[in-house]
């Protein structure tokens, strides 16, 4: 509560009635505030030749009069004095016990006969006020402590302010505040002296009071007598009620919580909650990168909930659509468990988990250090169902692991199997050879994990078997969608960290006190004749395991840590095997895209029903929308199939039209030639852009009009008329022709489980490396690769062959000659947008069918590669 002194000065030009009328009008104003008087006498104040001496002789007052002003004025207030003479002390002394304290004026500090005199007097019970204009921060410190050496008294307040009939504003002293509250714990007084008729005598006490003033002085005059004198600053009573006003209103606001009730209503309707970008399964983290923030007239979560119930280790028990916010009632508690993968089929170390490790077998020391995992629902020893391995059953080391036995070969099919009946919702994975995994590392990873909504956590720089993979079910499903039979399942890490685009990887660096070079997984007889020196040193100390006390160990036994050190991980130092598990275990990126040129002309060596009508085509590409095909190709050359496509689809956005240009070479008018084709193929289209405008064929951009109609294409792009720029090829060499030339962003090649000209040489990594987008066309040869052997045309013969063993392949491996030519493709992750023309909606269901669900067969593809151009180039058929 600021404290508010009323400051009479010598408005009162020496009336007695002036100051008992002033005091009545201001008699409201009680608790809280002080008014001050200025008794001084004119012969002490000033010598006869001060300018103003004059006038404070006409203005003086006499003793009895000051002790009856200061009667009346106790009645609703505390006592001030001004202090400037010896007269002054005599007042003050002959009302000492009604007097609150005194001031003075910067002018009255050096004043030693009045300091002195001051000093006679009792003032320890009172306040002394000291001015400090034009004093700097030494000064005012010298004075405080003279004063308190002279009077002691109760409290010394200091003060800012002048009089200079009136003072400027910028002359104020408001600056000060700040800086005097910096250097001294002293109270301070705002002294105001701005003109007392301008609205800043009322607004600029007020600010002084919110920025750090404890106490106002503020000048005040009768509201209707003549005020002769000090009337420059001085304000009427209904001016300093409209100051107290203001003053109470907003030192109010002072006192408000931090965080107020409406200002809680205004966050909660404006505040941007999380949005879903796209479709979640149940089960699933929620990742930042699946979130969008808006305002929203849903009801959900906002960020700082969502991150309390995430950190609590809630997962979605409840599948979500894109554009919804979160609720509390859509999660549930994870369920999570640990699964120790186990087999007794080791052939570097026979019967490994069986091998005794201090008191215990292998795994069930593992088991052992598993269970004291915390945040855990279920601790599961995962074998296979061969014989063999039933034995484990007698080893779990605890009644309440759950043994589960699964496929022998297929370890993501085996932990989906418990995961399934479980309904686990997140895996902690570890391997039967691994003892010492540490609860230390899995807390602090189980933490990021749900933090980062990860699909796959796992640590950086751990001990060889010290580290935990952490997955979700949801993505380990996720997987065995991609990988019906994961034939490198073992190495399960490769399936997540080789396809970054399609999980959520948390890679966490470990805090370096559990960052070591140790080796500490069971694979060979060194490695066991460390974990018995390690459970011996454990057992003779009493120690029970922790990750901390194991490391204590081996760093001061460095001799037991040399022990194992040469033996390397192979599937850290087998070259071949990595380059296989980097094929092998990533997620194709490829896409279906929609060749139309059925739709426009008679094409294809197996089409028997001529052009597709109408009615058909709007089939077709109705299920294309439905299955979230997006590319449709195109050409000018194709008949009316751009105009078909125009008038199904129209402008529907769903859909990118790929279309190309012809006939370019020894055009009089190269420019005009294209922007006409282009501009035809927009309205057959019934469009304004083009995602891909390719050349028809790449002679037309390796002649010598070929940089013209490149830089045509340029500002096509420049204007974009197209997104991209790109050109199909049939002879491999043309690619390194057209890359050392231009910049193009697509290129489309042939290629098919017959043709892999393009593989063999590296033309499709070339084209990956210049970041070029790669779009597959020709993949059954015009359907002769699906065609029965007996239908294929005679001119054909020699191809026969080729088809026989596909069918006979794709018979081994359960598979119709159609799955396995798209296996084929799908094996080639180079590839963007694989381009399959269909005669009829049947075709299109059957192709988008085995896209979707072919098999990881190992097939060794290179087998049916044919080296003779004549069977793999439609072009030439005419002349077998």
């Amino acid at each position: 509560m600021v404290y508010n002194i009323i400051e009479v000065a010598n408005t009162h030009g020496g009336s007695i009635d002036y100051i008992h009328s002033l005091l009545d009008e201001y008699s409201q104003y009680k608790d809280g505030f002080g008014i001050k008087f200025q008794p001084f006498r004119y012969d002490e104040i000033a010598t006869k030749d001060y300018e103003w001496y004059d006038v404070y002789k006409s203005i003086f007052i006499k003793e009895e009069d000051w002790n009856g002003i200061i009667d009346i004025a106790i009645k609703t207030k505390e006592i001030w004095l001004d202090i400037f003479d010896e007269y002054g002390i005599k007042i003050l002394n002959n009302n000492i016990s009604k007097i609150s304290g005194i001031k003075l004026q910067a002018s009255v500090l050096f004043n030693y006969s009045v300091l002195n005199a001051l000093s006679q007097t009792s003032l320890n019970d009172k306040k002394v006020i000291i001015n400090v204009a034009a004093y700097d921060i030494k000064q005012i410190k010298e004075r405080i402590m003279e004063i308190k050496k002279l009077m002691n008294p109760r409290e010394i307040l200091i003060e800012i302010g002048f009089q200079s009939y009136p003072t400027e504003l910028g002359d104020s002293g408001l600056s000060k505040i700040t800086k005097i509250k910096a250097n001294f714990n002293n109270r301070i007084v705002f002294a105001d002296h701005v003109d007392g008729q301008s609205e800043e005598s009322v607004i600029l006490p007020v600010i002084a009071s919110l920025i750090g003033a404890d106490v106002v002085e503020k000048h005040v005059m009768h509201s209707s007598l003549e005020t002769k004198y000090d009337m420059f600053s001085s304000i009427t009573v209904d001016r300093y009620n409209r100051y107290i006003t203001l003053q109470n209103m907003y030192l109010e606001l002072l006192k408000m919580p931090f965080i107020t009730n409406k200002e809680k209503e205004y966050l909660r309707k404006t505040i941007q909650i999380p949005i879903l970008k796209e479709d979640v399964k149940k089960g699933k983290l929620v990742a930042k990168s699946l979130l969008s923030y808006k305002r929203c007239g849903k009801s959900g979560l906002n960020t700082k909930e969502l991150e309390n119930v995430i950190q609590n280790y809630n997962v979605l028990a409840t599948d979500k659509v894109s554009g919804n916010a979160l609720k509390l009632e859509d999660f549930k508690k994870a369920n999570i468990a640990t699964i120790v993968a186990c087999r007794l089929k080791s052939t570097r170390l026979r019967r490994k988990a069986l091998l005794p490790i201090g008191d215990y077998a292998s795994i069930e020391l593992c088991l052992k250090n598993v269970l004291k995992f915390e945040n855990v629902n279920h601790t599961i020893l995962a074998t296979s169902t061969e014989v063999e391995d039933s034995e484990l059953e007698n080893y779990i080391y605890r009644n309440d692991v759950i043994f589960h036995r699964g496929d022998p070969d297929d370890v993501i099919d085996r932990y989906l199997g418990i995961a399934r009946k479980l309904k686990i919702d997140i895996i902690i994975r570890v391997t039967g050879d691994c003892p010492y995994v540490s609860n230390d590392i899995l807390q602090y990873l189980l933490q990021s994990h749900f933090e980062k909504g990860a699909d796959y956590t796992t640590g950086k720089g751990a001990a060889i078997g010290t580290n935990i993979e952490i997955i979700n079910v949801e993505a380990l499903e996720k997987v065995k969608k991609y990988f019906p039979k994961a034939q490198y399942s073992e190495y399960m890490t490769w399936y997540f960290q080789n396809n970054p685009e399609h999980f959520e990887l948390n890679i966490v660096n470990l805090p370096e006190k559990w960052c070591r070079n140790y080796r500490l997984t069971l694979d060979y007889e060194e490695d066991l004749i460390l974990f018995n020196e390690i459970e011996k040193y454990f057992k003779e100390q009493n120690i029970e395991y922790s990750i901390d006390h194991l490391f204590r160990y081996l760093d001061k036994n460095p001799q037991i840590a040399k022990i194992n050190s040469h033996l390397t991980l192979k599937f850290q130092s087998d070259k071949e095997l990595i380059k296989t598990l980097n094929e092998r275990t990533r997620i194709s990126n490829m896409k279906l895209g929609l060749g139309t040129v059925q739709f426009g002309i008679d094409y294809g060596i197996t089409n028997q029903r001529g052009k597709t009508n109408f009615s058909e085509v709007k089939r077709i590409l109705n299920f294309a929308k439905q299955k979230d095909i997006k590319l449709l190709d195109t050409a000018a050359a194709y008949g009316d199939s751009e105009k078909k496509l125009g008038d199904v689809i129209g402008s529907d956005n769903h859909f990118k039209i790929v279309t190309k240009i012809t006939n370019i070479f020894n055009q009089k008018n190269i420019e005009q030639h294209i922007v006409n084709q282009v501009n035809q193929s927009l309205h057959n289209l019934q469009r304004d852009h083009l995602e891909v405008l390719m050349i028809h064929h790449a002679e037309d951009l390796l002649n010598v009009d070929g940089p013209v109609c490149y830089e045509v294409l340029k500002d096509l792009k420049m204007k974009n008329v197209i997104s991209k720029i790109g050109c199909s090829i049939y002879e491999p060499n043309d690619i390194e022709k057209l890359l050392s030339k231009y910049q193009l962003d697509v290129i489309q090649v042939p290629i098919n489980i017959f043709d892999q000209r393009l593989i063999s040489g590296n033309y499709l990594k070339l084209l990956k490396e210049q970041k070029i987008e790669i779009h597959a066309r020709s993949l059954f040869l015009q359907g002769l690769i699906l065609m029965e052997p007996k239908n294929i045309p005679s001119s054909l013969k020699n191809i026969v062959p080729y088809v026989n063993n596909l069918r006979l392949e794709a018979e081994k491996h359960q598979l119709t000659p159609l799955q396995l030519a798209l296996q084929f493709v799908k094996s080639i992750t180079e590839i963007d947008y694989v381009i399959v023309g269909v005669n009829n909606l049947q075709q299109l269901i059957e192709i988008e069918q085995s896209f979707k669900h072919t098999s990881n067969n190992d097939v060794d593809f290179r087998k049916f590669a044919i080296s003779d151009v004549k069977l793999i180039d439609p072009r030439k058929w005419n002349g077998v």
